[in-house]
């Protein structure tokens, strides 16, 4: 990275542009601001928000800098790096189109989910593409280094192929589970095809917008298969766990992230009798310590903006998210028929 300060303007303030860091038991960094603000290679100089309270909340908190209600102006008017799209996802393509024509910007970090569907979110890669913009989407985990560490040990082969996972987490697939589908695509690759249902028992609403739970079993590329539960009566009843089975072992990852275990078959002394291998807990050749995955992310947008890469984490992938979503809508639709991808 070279000496460049980039400065940086983030577009709604709400929870996870900054306040969700607030809450004391989050032990990493959430929010673009903190993150933005921890970075020394960045500088937030400009924010905007149609809640002028908004903004004087997080002027209490990050002190003096320039405001806006109106985000054309804070384009017409900053000469910014970064900006970070942060409102309800409705607002995404309409913002993400204005900042690829009328400034300068070299990065755009926009909040999951990119769009309301898969094919707005295909146009917002190809307008990010056709204005050499880079474009990160955040889906944080891609950037948590103990998943990239899983990710070349499934290219590699080290437990041999990879053969299922199976993914637990709540409900609302579109926001809150959306990451957990992420992930899965994240370690198995492209899918082949989907089949799904959607949770009735319980509709939950995100910011006034209903985004159902759903199930769904994915057949991949590479052969492997994948069981989704995003489920939940509440919301408050969460979990994010996830179960990867290998030909020579297992990795589970459990209590949202917090607890990352390795498994291979060995010859052990068991009940289940002579002549079998069992699967016991090996080292692991992750970093168990404390993972800032948002600090990850900034750094790999200014690798992108300085090296003309691609960010872990991007439209393409955010694009598959929502791809996966709206075939489980349709098989449910379909009497939860299969639908290729």
């Amino acid at each position: 990275m070279n000496s460049s300060i980039y400065k940086v303007g983030i577009i709604g303030l709400g929870q996870i542009a900054y306040s969700i860091d607030d809450d004391s038991s989050r032990d990493i960094i959430w929010s673009h601001a903190l993150a933005y603000t921890k970075h020394p290679g960045t500088e937030i100089v400009a924010v905007c928000d149609i809640d002028s309270n908004r903004i004087d909340g997080f002027k209490d908190k990050y002190g003096d800098l320039n405001e806006y209600t109106e985000y054309k102006d804070m384009l017409n008017e900053e000469d910014l790096d970064i900006i970070s799209i942060c409102t309800p996802t409705e607002y995404h393509s309409e913002i993400l189109g204005e900042i690829v024509t009328q400034s300068s910007v070299k990065a755009i970090f926009c909040e999951k989910p990119m769009a309301p569907s898969d094919s707005i979110a295909r146009k917002m890669v190809d307008l990010c593409k056709d204005h050499g913009i880079i474009l990160a989407v955040n889906y944080m985990r891609r950037w948590d280094k103990r998943n990239l560490a899983i990710k070349e040990m499934i290219e590699k082969k080290e437990l041999g192929n990879l053969l299922s996972i199976s993914a637990y987490g709540a409900t609302a697939m579109l926001t809150s589970a959306s990451h957990l589908i992420d992930l899965v695509l994240f370690f198995a690759g492209k899918p082949l095809w989907i089949c799904g249902d959607i949770q009735t028992d319980f509709i939950r609403k995100v910011h006034g917008k209903v985004d159902p739970g759903g199930m769904a079993f994915i057949k991949f590329e590479n052969g492997s298969y994948a069981f989704l539960k995003c489920t939940s009566t509440d919301p408050i009843y969460y979990m994010f766990e996830l179960d990867l089975l290998f030909a020579e072992g297992r990795i589970t990852i459990a209590d949202d992230g917090r607890n990352y275990r390795q498994y291979i078959f060995d010859d052990v002394v068991t009940s289940t009798g002579s002549g079998y291998k069992s699967l016991v807990e090996t080292a692991a050749k992750w970093d168990s310590g404390k993972n800032e995955r948002m600090l990850n992310a900034i750094d790999d947008i200014i690798d992108c903006i300085e090296n003309n890469g691609t960010p872990k984490s991007n439209g393409s992938n955010a694009v598959d998210v929502l791809k996966v979503i709206s075939l489980v809508q349709k098989s449910y639709s379909n009497g939860n028929e299969t639908h290729a991808f």
